[in-house]
């Protein structure tokens, strides 16, 4: 099977990630590319800062949703955590990627009740540690 570029679909005939603002994947294919966050926070380009306010937004509803205890607005916000396929970006091949159920994450994140009551500094998710004890 002959892989099939963005940059084929759009009917651009120069290919190559250095060429576009974009990444040129195969999207007939699975690829191994991943957005790291690390990299939207610093980059100063506007595409960058818009998808920080969104993340930042999300993070922030997010924390505070725990913080008043707002089981409902936990469940919802962390309903819209699946895997996006169309992209078929990742380790899938576009169909078999779900993510994780938005009561499995809350299952997940269940210490975050207490921790977010017991320690008043925690204003923001990264506030949080990430490696916990085994």
């Amino acid at each position: 099977m002959k892989n099939k570029y963005v940059s084929t679909i759009w009917n651009i005939k120069q290919r190559g990630h250095e060429n576009y603002s974009f990444v040129d994947v195969a999207v007939n294919t699975d690829n191994l590319l991943f957005i790291d966050p690390c990299l939207i926070e610093s980059a100063n380009d506007e595409w960058s800062q818009k998808a920080m306010m969104y993340i930042n937004s999300f993070m922030d509803r997010l924390c505070a949703s725990y913080r008043l205890e707002r089981d409902e607005e936990k469940r919802y916000l962390l309903s819209h955590a699946g895997e996006q396929n169309a992209t078929r970006l990742g380790y899938g091949n576009g169909h078999n990627g779900k993510g994780n159920t938005a009561d499995g994450l809350l299952d997940i994140f269940c210490p975050l009740n207490d921790l977010i009551k017991q320690i008043k500094t925690i204003g923001k998710v990264e506030d949080l540690s990430l490696l916990g004890s085994g």
